[in-house]
């Protein structure tokens, strides 16, 4: 049995619009994994934060577009699964306008850190991703094992070298963007 996973990361692609230059580089991308996802039992697709540049939905309509042509390409040459994951960055929020109540359960996060992990704090502070979830959606094709706002496990079908891998990814972009917009050490971020 072949044991063997193709990871292929895109991270920090900052989608405008389809004029954007990396747009134009999806089957560059996708040819330069072709060799090693021809050797795998199944290519993941990790796509690592600032996926669009404002967290509009047209932004990820493009970013969708992008992710399915790589997708199709690899699928297309390899005859093999090809899943998406995707994690959100600081630019896969929209912040403007400035959400006041956000910014109170934030202040007040910074005043009581382990108000961090009440769920109607998460969930104000989240609300910023709402187009970030509803891409997420739509373009990953692994169904989590365990799903929450700030943290999705994931289980791919296959052994590697009798280990059943498990995936993890944290979304803590509204505690990563309070570090850095407030200077605060919070969780690891600073």
């Amino acid at each position: 049995m072949n044991s063997k996973v193709c990871i292929l990361q895109i991270s920090d692609i900052h989608f405008c619009s389809k004029s954007d230059p990396v747009f134009q580089k999806a089957e560059a991308i996708a040819s330069a994994s072709y060799s090693r996802a021809r050797e795998s039992a199944a290519t993941i697709i990790a796509v690592t934060g600032d996926i669009a540049f404002s967290g509009a939905v047209t932004e990820y309509e493009v970013a969708k577009t992008f992710i399915q042509s790589i997708k199709s390409s690899i699928e297309g040459e390899t005859g093999k699964p090809v899943h998406v994951v995707t994690v959100a960055g600081n630019h896969d929020c929209t912040l403007k306008p400035t959400d006041s109540i956000r910014e109170l359960v934030i202040d007040r996060i910074v005043q009581q850190p382990e108000m961090a992990s009440d769920e109607s704090y998460i969930k104000t502070c989240v609300n910023a991703q709402k187009n970030y979830f509803s891409f997420r959606k739509e373009v990953e094709t692994l169904e989590p094992t365990y799903s929450h706002e700030l943290y999705n496990e994931y289980r791919l079908g296959i052994a590697l070298s009798g280990i059943k891998p498990v995936g993890a990814k944290f979304l803590y972009i509204w505690l990563r963007f309070l570090a850095v917009t407030r200077n605060l050490h919070i969780l690891g971020f600073k």
